[in-house]
């Protein structure tokens, strides 16, 4: 398991905050978020999005994670979000947002976390809050920053109360 440090979704809600991306998104998406069919749901997303990636991230954020950044060894990164409610039961969700990997320059890691947040907007996020019936705002990803390894091969397990389930690639080098 490689080195990595935990963001708490409290640094992506004051980055919401002080961007004012609550009133922002509420306004693009309107009462009705899903009107106008499919077209309509992908560019409100990917407006949405361009809301993080153009966005100054906020002081106070980036002294956060860059805290955090100078913490880990070496020079490759990965920004993991996290969405609290990926393992719920019978909702799998993990893996419904960008992972970006960067190098550990400062201004490759505050992109990499302002692309992984903005990924909480990509349309199979969106639509699994959405038939879940799950606040966009109620659940706000949390994240890990960590050292990027590159691996013959990596993998992942699952666990429930009547199964684990281990998953492995080779080749994928991170």
């Amino acid at each position: 398991v490689p080195p990595a440090e935990f963001i708490l979704s409290s640094l992506d809600d004051l980055l919401y905050s002080q961007l004012g991306l609550f009133k922002t998104i509420s306004n693009i998406l309107g009462d009705h978020p899903l009107a106008g069919g499919q077209k309509s749901v992908r560019e409100k997303l990917e407006k949405i999005r361009r809301l993080f990636t153009e966005a100054r991230a906020p002081q106070q954020v980036v002294d956060t994670l860059l805290e955090l950044n100078r913490r880990l060894p070496g020079d490759a990164r990965i920004f993991r979000p996290a969405l609290p409610y990926e393992d719920l039961p019978n909702f799998a969700a993990a893996g419904f947002m960008d992972s970006p990997v960067s190098t550990s320059q400062e201004a490759a890691v505050v992109a990499a976390m302002m692309a992984g947040w903005a990924s909480y907007w990509n349309e199979l996020p969106f639509m699994a809050r959405v038939q879940h019936g799950l606040g966009h705002f109620d659940y706000l990803p949390g994240a890990a920053l960590m050292q990027l390894i590159i691996a013959r091969a990596a993998g992942n397990m699952i666990i429930s109360e009547k199964e684990v389930v281990i998953s492995a690639v080779h080749g994928q080098g991170q």
